[in-house]
């Protein structure tokens, strides 16, 4: 009899997930089984052999005829060490819990690579940009293109190239609301050689395209942050687009990032990593400027078209402008009219992130801010006071503006749907779509595609979702509700969102397809990042980016971890933060602590938490420090916030 430590995959991930198992057959280490576990069979993955226990096992109900493959191995190495994770919680992301509906046969191979369909040229930018990429097909290239200027295209062309020497590519996108699109495109190129791969696909499919890499068959997968775990054997090309997106970052469970794992799997694999977008992560600018890796740029339209599009600031302290409604201008109502009358689509964006509450001087625009952190300050209601989630600066509230004297100080913010429901009444033969995170699967984005793409919901009103990558032909008006909102929320990352969303949104029109126009409100016509948003003026913003990082001391000038707890009330949570506190500074070696702080958002499933930010030059001793939190604990050693 051999006997087997287990992984097993459950819904809660810790090293209580590791059974001992026995089995009248030799298996070979990293083999995925299916095991009996409270009267269920769960999919699970040797882990390794050991001596028969002292207790009774149970026998593995079957064993699978695949097993973690070289580069899944390479990755889980990576992950379980860079994150300072368990073994157990890393294999959890490469055991498919559709194990039990593997076939036992191979799924019917894919078409072979049709012939690939005539193409308008390339710009002389995408000349250029291909040039590079081929010159360098095994590095991380950075593909800072603007919105329009046709990196789709370049990934299609990349995508050509590495099918013919026979392996897979991977394309991956930040929203399963955006793989329909990227689908349709590849599939006019590469038929059904194009595979989707996201958590709302059904159980079947997911499973099939599972099996045909493990069986080593040639695809090209266009998926989200799980499909980096699929049983790639031979890897081309990756491919992340939007690649600035936060949605790359896992937030539960290990918290890795995207980029950060997909750079490690393109290197094992020996295979090409393009990053696309139009507002690159500083971080990662930065990482490519320092290491010498290709930065490509791509400043202009791809589409000759003799369609215009203007950029129109309305000033949100020009009360004449709303007399209609508090947060839409007599601008944009008309721009919406407008469009209306031509049977073309507008787009209103509320720029928000959160809840934080708007803290600003309605006179002269002036903002709270950390005097610490450079951050925007939250206001507390139940305290009446101004706090800074981050170090845990706090003042009094003004009673007047420190700059003007004004005493006109705005508390308040705004929501999709209380802005759908009004658009919905004034016009009233519009077909209105809200989006955002509060939709059920119905009513959602990536269920919607169709009738979004094709016109048929005149007016789209959302977050953040809206403006991710997507090429709507009709759409011809975008509406910025509050350009200053997401530069409210209490975060050094704020100003860095605030330009990518304002310059996404602001490429959702002049693409080609029609006049296009942008109304952006704002309570400060001359806020630097929303003018370097709308003059396109990324080397301003970044260079201003890296200087305040210098002297705040935020990533990627220092490494950054976020230690937090949670307990029922707030007041035990600091209470074991500060003891917590106190045991890392005896430990700590050149290490810089803020905190602790009550979490921005406080109350997670019912708990409250304190969070614990620490600064080092060593990212090895931030790691050396998460190994020595209590157990319950949680860590971020890669934060893209500090909410």
């Amino acid at each position: 009899m051999f006997y087997y430590e287990v992984l097993v995959v459950q819904e809660y991930v810790g090293r209580e997930s590791v059974f001992t198992y026995s089995s009248e057959f030799d298996i070979a280490v990293f083999s995925l089984v299916l095991v009996p576990l409270q009267n269920k069979k769960a999919p699970g993955i040797i882990v390794r052999k050991t001596q028969a226990p002292t207790f009774k096992t149970k026998p593995i109900a079957s064993v699978s005829i695949h097993k973690l493959g070289i580069l899944q191995r390479h990755l889980v190495r990576f992950i379980t060490d860079y994150y300072a994770a368990t073994e157990a919680q890393t294999l959890q992301l490469f055991i498919p819990s559709f194990l039990e509906k593997l076939a036992t046969k191979a799924p019917e191979p894919l078409q072979k690579i049709p012939p690939f369909p005539d193409q308008p040229p390339l710009t002389d930018e995408q000349t250029e940009a291909m040039r590079v990429l081929r010159v360098h097909p095994a590095e991380t290239s950075l593909l800072h293109g603007e919105t329009g200027s046709g990196k789709t295209r370049l990934y299609l062309e990349r995508t050509r190239d590495v099918l013919g020497t026979g392996k897979s590519v991977l394309i991956m996108t930040p929203e399963i609301a955006l793989v329909p699109q990227l689908v349709k495109q590849f599939k006019v190129c590469f038929g059904d050689m194009v595979q989707p791969y996201h958590s709302k696909l059904t159980v079947g499919k997911r499973a099939a395209v599972w099996q045909r890499l493990a069986l080593g068959q040639q695809c090209i997968i266009i998926g989200t942050r799980s499909a980096l775990f699929l049983p790639f054997q031979e890897l081309g090309l990756v491919v992340l687009d939007e690649s600035h997106e936060p949605a790359y970052k896992q937030e539960e469970g290990v918290h890795y990032h995207a980029t950060r794992v997909a750079s490690v799997l393109a290197s094992k694999a020996g295979s090409q990593l393009i990053l696309g977008s139009a507002t690159p992560l500083v971080n990662d600018m930065y990482l490519a400027l320092q290491r010498g890796k290709p930065v490509i740029r791509m400043l202009n339209s791809a589409i000759t078209s003799d369609k215009t599009s203007k950029v129109e600031i309305i000033d949100m302290k020009n009360r004449e402008q709303f007399t209609r409604h508090p947060m839409l201008s007599q601008t944009l109502l008309q721009a919406i009219e407008a469009a209306l009358q031509r049977g073309e689509q507008s787009l209103i964006y509320l720029n928000r992130r959160g809840t934080a509450r708007l803290i600003l001087c309605a006179t002269c625009g002036w903002q709270a801010m950390c005097p610490v952190c450079d951050i925007a300050l939250t206001y507390h209601h139940d305290s009446y006071d101004l706090r800074c989630h981050t170090c845990g600066h706090h003042e009094p509230v003004p009673s007047s503006c420190p700059v003007c004297k004004g005493t006109d100080i705005i508390f308040k913010s705004a929501g999709t749907k209380a802005l759908a429901d009004w658009l919905e009444k004034h016009f009233k033969t519009a077909k209105v779509g809200r989006f955002d995170t509060d939709n059920l699967l119905a009513e959602s984005l990536h269920e919607r595609h169709e009738e979004v793409a094709s016109g048929e919901v005149d007016i789209l009103v959302g977050t953040q979702m809206l403006v991710k990558g997507l090429d709507l032909e009709h759409l011809s008006v975008v509406g910025i509700v509050a350009a200053d909102l997401s530069l409210q929320i209490p975060d050094f990352s704020a100003e860095e969102r605030t330009y990518q969303l304002l310059r996404q949104a602001i490429g959702r029109v002049g693409r080609g397809h029609t006049h296009g126009t942008t109304v952006i409100q704002t309570f400060n016509p001359e806020n630097r990042i929303i003018n370097e948003a709308i003059t396109k003026n990324y080397d301003a913003f970044y260079t201003t980016q890296i200087e305040q990082r210098q002297t705040f001391q935020f990533s990627p000038l220092t490494n950054i971890a976020a230690f937090w707890c949670s307990m029922k009330t707030a007041a035990s949570a600091m209470e074991k933060a500060e003891k917590v506190l106190v045991h890392l500074k005896i430990n700590a070696q050149s290490c810089t602590f803020l905190g602790p702080v009550t979490t921005f958002h406080p109350r997670r499933h019912s708990y409250q938490s304190a969070q614990i930010v620490v600064k080092s030059t060593s990212r090895a001793e931030l790691s050396r420090l998460a190994h020595l939190l209590p157990i319950g604990w949680q860590y971020d050693l890669e934060p893209i916030n500090l909410l």
